[in-house]
């Protein structure tokens, strides 16, 4: 069953080097990318995501998303933003860096490969 995956972020080579690195875990997903949180909200009011992965500066997805995995990627992230993401319903976050490969790769495992 192939798994849909939603990357959003307003950086095109951000969104790319997700996406490169999803791909070389699991070739069966399938990406959708966006660059902003408009796009993102009509995207999920018409198709369901297994992961969604966000840039924080998009707008915090509402409660109403629940049942999809929700993982912010982030550059840097205060205690007090962390729990806002969490009580929007984030699962996760990931920061931007190094170690972003690592990173999505447990996302990947835990949350896309059977």
């Amino acid at each position: 069953m192939t798994k849909k995956v939603l990357i959003v972020d307003d950086g095109e080579a951000m969104r790319l080097t997700i996406g490169a690195i999803i791909e070389g875990m699991d070739r069966s997903v399938e990406l959708f990318y966006t660059d902003n949180g408009r796009t993102l909200v009509e995207m999920m009011q018409k198709e369901k995501y297994d992961l969604v992965l966000t840039d924080n500066d998009m707008p915090t997805l509402t409660r109403e998303y629940d049942k999809i995995t929700l993982i912010y990627v982030v550059a840097t992230l205060t205690n007090s933003q962390v729990r806002s993401l969490t009580n929007a319903g984030a699962t996760g976050y990931i920061q931007k860096g190094a170690e972003i490969s690592k990173k999505l790769g447990e996302v990947v495992k835990e949350h896309l490969i059977n």
